[in-house]
């Protein structure tokens, strides 16, 4: 291997190569807590913990400059808290466990690399399993979603996002997808500055280039239900506020939506997934700051504009209201 320095001298360099795939690796331990140390280099995993650990604690660690997961465990109530995990090439955090603690983290440059990530990668938080929590976390400057999350009665709440989707397009501050899942919540987040990238997607139905930036705050992926979107703000996303794309039985009440440069609102039927019906829209604010921009846009390639209900809501673009 060589590296090119240009004009500096290698002499003031200092290089690291990882040695090991995982920095820590837990195996069939239960009870283990890390506190005040620093996780570096790992080739694949800072912090790896299998099935069998749980009590698996991890407070106020930094990790930082993995292979590809920060943290990483399917352990039930694996906890990441108070920590610092930044530059892994492909997620922060990743855990499909039960009853998952994931909160007051400081995540930052997640996925920034292109080609050093997975396509279902370079994102901030990915937490997955049942009854999990993911609460006052701040995440920014991630390649494509900065919180995933699925699960029953999973919570993603008081968290901050900022600059997200500058890898990977058609994404968003705050994901989720599928109908198998009930009582998940995305209450009192934070979602700005989704960018896009045009080489990061195609444009539908051919293999050009997207010609238009995707990125959304909050976005419901297909099929998502029994979602409640309660008192978030999305702010100067590159594409939408709140996206629900062929997602049904959600509620959206009390969000204030602002400056996202195609729409405020946006409600999209384009697959062949369940009609969108049993949605509740009530109490929120959508203002759109531009001409060009929208409050609330549904398209559809079905007969379903009969979606659910709106009511109490507040649509405002005043640099162009007439009325």
């Amino acid at each position: 291997i060589y590296m090119y320095f240009g004009a500096v001298d290698p002499d003031t360099k200092t290089i690291k190569v990882s040695f090991y795939d995982n920095t820590i690796k837990a195996q069939n331990k239960t009870d283990i807590t890390l506190s005040g140390i620093c996780l570096e280099g790992g080739y694949d995993i800072c912090l790896y913990g299998n099935v069998n650990c749980t009590g698996f604690v991890a407070n106020d660690i930094e990790i930082r400059y993995s292979g590809r997961y920060g943290a990483n465990s399917v352990a039930s109530g694996f906890t990441v808290t108070n920590s610092y995990i930044h530059d892994c090439a492909d997620f922060g955090v990743y855990t499909y466990a039960p009853s998952a603690i994931v909160t007051g983290n400081t995540v930052d440059r997640i996925g920034l690399w292109e080609g050093m990530g997975k396509f279902t990668g370079y994102i901030g938080l990915s937490v997955n399993g049942n009854d999990s929590l993911c609460r006052y976390n701040r995440i920014t400057n991630t390649g494509y979603n900065g919180i995933i999350f699925r699960g029953n009665n999973t919570e993603v709440s008081y968290n901050f996002v900022d600059t997200y989707c500058t890898v990977i397009d058609d994404g968003g501050g705050i994901y989720t997808s599928n109908n198998t899942y009930t009582g998940r919540i995305i209450d009192h987040n934070i979602c700005i500055n989704g960018i896009g990238n045009y080489s990061g997607s195609t444009n539908y139905g051919n293999t050009t280039p997207s010609t238009t930036l995707y990125a959304h705050g909050i976005y419901l992926d297909e099929m998502a239900a029994d979602v409640d979107v309660t008192n978030n703000s999305c702010i100067s996303n590159s594409y939408s506020g709140i996206f629900l794309h062929s997602a049904t039985s959600n509620n959206v009440t009390g969000n204030t939506i602002y400056n996202n440069a195609f729409t405020q609102l946006l409600f999209a039927h384009d697959t062949t997934a369940d009609n969108m019906a049993s949605i509740l829209v009530n109490n929120n604010i959508f203002v759109a700051k531009d001409a060009t921009q929208y409050c609330f846009y549904f398209r559809s390639n079905y007969n379903d504009l009969n979606f659910g209900s709106a009511s109490g809501n507040v649509y405002a673009r005043p640099i162009d209201d007439d009325n």
